[in-house]
């Protein structure tokens, strides 16, 4: 039985947890082809008329090395391991490593995948194996093992199209795709490397062959765009502007140098005792037309190759440089260099200071209907909002429809947003552009980034901000902080815990005396997209917001889980970082939400009763939490809206500025403790900026 008749549309009809919702009808379809996907994968791999025995494994109690020594298939393979280690300064080889207590995922190379990959890099055959050195071994092993902590090793079921969420030995993202080769259904690894042989269980972990070593791109992302040969139109545009130049940096030197204990020390409870990143990546993601979409929509002419070189960049640069002009019409400078030139702010649109795995574009977890085991099984629309590279305060909007299950970049619906509605699409005057995970074979993984191709010239025109981003904006804490998910931290299915040192974050201050932890999601929490972002210490810290898209009047929000073990807190807010105002009164986050101070109260079946509740709460300052996102859950789909969930912790919103904002000013909050205690700490979920016409428009703001 239902907890309420709000959620009927997502009820439990068969196991397992396929849901009536008949908004979502092409996601069952897709559900239903996943599950034939798998039957067909499992069926290719084990029927046919003859048995092939070399495909064939028993179970044995080995562990990963012991495997793989036994195995004459991965005798190279085995060799390499015992002459690789995690770091120079390792007592023992990953052979070592992987002889012991674990959970690992291994791709592990064939002997001719490591007999091809050694003979390209060294330019002669055979390479004798006997020679090979520890850098060479390294970039063979370090790239191929995943270690998942107490989470479970990887069978080729828990696979899904785009990046796995555990990263490599070296610090890289693994990219899954399927495909068929000979009608077998094939698994690659990063466009390349084709398992071979799955599933192969071992004691302390899951053993797949390859077909080829898993060698990720060592190119920067700029360097790795301009080899492809049909997206050299945006390529050269990135380097006359040179923007070429800023997609450049991977990893933070000076962050090297920071003492570990500096980087591990610890405030406030013991048991925030989370580990501290060891390395601080830079990242960029870029969002690029082929050169095709440039012909077909601005009638640009094709490029015309001529001795390897492009020779019509003038008769091509002249139509660029015209349509450009026609959207940025504000831009004064003819020096393509310069921020204030058309060409300079097209090209920085389509740039994001963040590494982005195309499956974490936008987050999935507590959208309610949404079950995490069933990733395609997809029941609300879901949104995430990007600042872009430059000067300018700009922004787009990546939404992923659940009627579709694409990505579109600045797409604009209307939704079933009523009191007694399900959030289900009813229009959509803007399709946006749609973004592909993957260009015709090409590698998109970069050392430093990803570029992904669009279907569409992306441009910051007039009705980006007056339509797509004129909306009540909310994004989660964690979305100023880029570098979280450059450093693989940020998103649910990572499940690890961190400490986050100050000097590790760029948009966000705090003192010494504050320490940030981001805790992976559990049972029962309340948080926005699950992960919870929390000070503790005496607090005081000091974020800077996403962008408002045009002046206006606004309302600006925290979503907040008032316990008695959080802060009391004075919340300052402005333009100038380094003399913010202050908001009124302390507020005091230790007040429990069915205090006279606050009065929640759950929703009943008079709707103009509920609404007067809603008013009545309003009147205090707070709202509750939106109807859109649940309690997390392990075992099944979220179906308890938190704006109605009752019992445990209960998430509020706090309005914390009314009035004036400008698109051309950054925006900055700070939060500071005003208690004696250290032992508190101050959960920032997520943050929401409305303008006017959304909580004070004649119809009142709806509760998605």
């Amino acid at each position: 039985q239902n907890e309420s008749t709000d959620i009927i549309k997502y009820y439990p009809l068969y196991l397992p947890y396929i849901y009536i919702n008949e908004i979502n009808l092409i996601n069952m379809k897709r559900l239903i082809k996943t599950a034939a996907t798998l039957f067909l994968f499992g069926f290719a791999l084990s029927c046919s008329d003859t048995v092939d025995s070399s495909d064939m494994f028993t179970f044995k109690g080995q562990t990963v090395t012991d495997y793989v020594e036994a195995d004459s298939s991965l005798s190279l393979f085995s060799h390499i391991l015992s002459k690789s280690k995690i770091k120079p300064s390792a007592n023992g080889s990953i052979a070592t490593l992987l002889s012991a207590r674990g959970n690992y995922t291994v791709f592990a190379p064939t002997n001719e995948a490591i007999r091809h990959y050694l003979d390209s890099i060294f330019g002669h055959q055979p390479y004798d194996i006997d020679t090979i050195g520890m850098e060479t071994a390294n970039k063979i092993a370090l790239n191929c093992i995943l270690d998942h902590g107490n989470a479970n090793a990887l069978m080729s079921t828990d696979f899904f199209v785009g990046a796995i969420d555990q990263s490599t030995f070296n610090d890289r993202h693994i990219l899954v795709e399927f495909d068929t080769i000979n009608s077998r259904l094939a698994i690659l690894l990063n466009n390349f490397s084709r398992i071979t042989v799955p599933d192969i269980e071992v004691t302390n972990g899951i053993i797949h062959k390859v077909d080829n070593v898993i060698s990720p791109s060592t190119a920067s992302l700029s360097s790795l765009i301009g080899q492809v040969k049909d997206m050299r139109i945006f390529s050269h545009l990135l380097e006359i502007t040179s923007w070429a130049d800023s997609l450049i940096k991977y990893r933070d030197e000076e962050y090297e140098l920071i003492p570990q204990n500096i980087r591990d020390r610890q405030v406030g409870l013991s048991w925030q005792n989370y580990e501290t990143p060891l390395h601080k990546y830079y990242g960029y993601t870029a969002f690029i037309e082929p050169d095709s979409i440039y012909v077909a929509e601005w009638g640009v002419p094709e490029p015309i190759i001529t001795n390897g070189l492009v020779s019509n960049w003038n008769e091509i640069m002249e139509v660029i440089k015209r349509k450009c002009e026609e959207t940025y019409t504000t831009a004064s400078s003819d020096d393509p260099k310069s921020q204030d030139n058309a060409i300079n702010q097209f090209v920085s649109y389509h740039l994001i200071n963040q590494r982005v795995p195309y499956n974490y574009l936008v987050h999935h977890l507590t959208e309610l209907g949404y079950f995490y085991r069933l990733p395609d099984q997809l029941t609300l629309d879901v949104w995430e909002y990007y600042p872009t590279m430059g000067r300018f305060n700009r922004m787009f909007k990546i939404t992923q429809p659940a009627k579709t299950g694409t990505l579109n970049i600045n797409r604009h619906s209307t939704y079933d947003n009523s009191f007694n509605g399900n959030y289900s699409e009813i229009s959509c005057d803007r399709e946006g552009i749609e973004i592909s995970s993957t260009h015709q074979g090409y590698t998109n993984n970069a050392l430093n980034g990803y570029f992904y191709p669009i279907n569409g010239i992306l441009l910051y025109d007039k009705d980006v901000p007056n339509v797509v981003l004129n909306e009540r904006m909310r994004y989660d804490a964690m979305a100023a902080m880029p570098e979280l998910m450059t450093n693989n931290i940020r998103h649910p299915a990572a499940r690890g815990s961190h400490n986050i040192p100050s000097m590790f974050v760029k948009d966000f201050t705090y003192t010494d005396e504050t320490q940030c932890s981001m805790i992976s999601w559990g049972e029962g929490w309340v948080n926005w997209q699950g992960d919870e972002l929390i000070f503790y210490g005496q607090v005081d810290l000091t974020f800077k917001l996403l962008p408002v898209p045009y002046d206006g009047t606004y309302e600006v929000r925290i979503g907040c889980a008032n316990l008695s073990s959080r802060i009391m807190a004075q919340i300052y807010f402005g333009s100038n970082k380094d003399n913010l105002q202050a908001m009124g009164l302390p507020v005091d986050f230790r007040i429990l939400t069915d205090s006279p101070a606050i009065d929640w109260i759950k929703d009943g079946t008079d709707q103009d009763e509920n609404k007067e509740n809603d008013k009545f709460i309003r009147n205090k300052g707070y709202m509750k939490a939106p109807k859109y996102f649940c309690r997390n859950t392990y075992s099944g789909p979220m179906l308890t809206p938190l704006r109605n969930s009752e019992g445990g912790i209960i998430s509020l919103r706090k309005v914390v500025y009314t009035g004036q904002l400008e698109s051309s000013k950054t925006y900055y909050m700070r939060i500071k403790s005003v208690l004696e205690s250290t032992a508190n700490g101050m959960d920032l979920d997520y943050i929401e900026v409305v303008p006017k016409w959304v909580y004070n428009g004649p119809t009142g703001e709806d509760i998605w």
